[in-house]
């Protein structure tokens, strides 16, 4: 019969090469990216001149890609976000209290950030223009603050922590490089595209998708495009960035019930009967020897 802890150890599930899933989450980025792209320039539905990204996935084959590979990536996004606080869970132990609630914080806002990109995939931007734009607004603010939250942890981890070596140091600084980037890049699209969208409809009638170099309001709606793109590209960027973090790790999981106490076995149990009933007889014999 296995021992207690030989059971213990085998529901042990080790999770070595946790490293992947950053690099899983690159690949079904820009696969679903330039999946969708090419599929709209080849359907009609867009020109070749930067159209938005969610034109890309409005209607027909495209936007079964653009659902599948939104869906893939918000569930790889949720787990990294998971590994990434558990790792910083680990960082902060010997820390004040207080930058393990910021680590909580911080988990808590990129979860939040992944639900509105189920909101920003379930209505496409041809039929659903407000709620699309709304959603996507509030998911690329709560994914920056996250990024940004993120890479301010991380900061203190480099300056405390001694198991950062000089590798993780200088990920740290393209980290920063990242944060400024997508930062920049987002604030510049919130504040383009809604100009550039007013501009457009004032003037023509087929969707922005269709814009040429001649349209009236073409390089003002197009600035607007390249601003969301490089936003969505510096953040799968920065995603990518765990796995390097990640390589330095592996997650264990196991299934301990509340009552741990282990279960009595049966030979122990008839030992303990015998054992007691050796030490009645005993006594019962010293009581008799006592009266004699």
């Amino acid at each position: 019969m296995p021992s207690d802890d030989k059971k213990s150890e085998n529901s042990i599930v080790d999770l070595k090469y946790i490293y992947f899933l950053p690099l899983i989450h690159l690949s079904i980025s820009v696969g679903t990216g330039i999946s969708c792209f090419i599929v709209a320039i080849l359907s009609g539905d867009v020109t070749s001149y930067i159209p938005l990204l969610s034109e890309t996935g409005d209607i027909g084959a495209q936007r079964v890609i653009f659902i599948i590979g939104g869906i893939l990536m918000g569930v790889t996004a949720h787990q990294i976000m998971t590994f990434r606080y558990l790792l910083q869970r680990f960082y902060f132990l010997k820390d004040k209290y207080h930058w393990q609630l910021l680590n909580t914080a911080c988990y808590f806002i990129g979860l939040f950030s992944i639900t509105v990109l189920i909101i920003v995939i379930g209505f496409p931007a041809r039929t659903e223009v407000t709620t699309h734009t709304v959603a996507a607004a509030v998911f690329f603010v709560g994914i920056l603050l996250y990024t940004c939250y993120d890479c301010f942890l991380n900061q203190h981890v480099v300056q405390t922590h001694d198991l950062i070596g000089r590798k993780l140091r200088i990920l740290q600084k393209a980290r920063i490089l990242l944060c400024l980037g997508q930062l920049l890049s987002c604030f510049l699209y919130l504040v383009i595209y809604p100009l550039a969208q007013e501009k457009w409809i004032a003037n023509h009638e087929k969707r922005p998708a269709m814009k040429t170099p001649e349209d009236e309001g073409f390089w003002i709606m197009a600035a607007a495009c390249v601003f969301e793109w490089l936003s969505i590209i510096t953040l799968v960027a920065y995603f990518a960035c765990f796995a390097f973090d990640f390589s330095n790790f592996h997650i264990t999981l196991q299934a301990i019930p509340y009552n741990t106490k282990p279960p009595e076995d049966s030979s122990s149990k008839k030992s303990d009967s015998s054992k007691s009933s050796k030490s009645s007889k005993s006594s019962k014999g010293s009581e008799d020897s006592s009266k004699k």
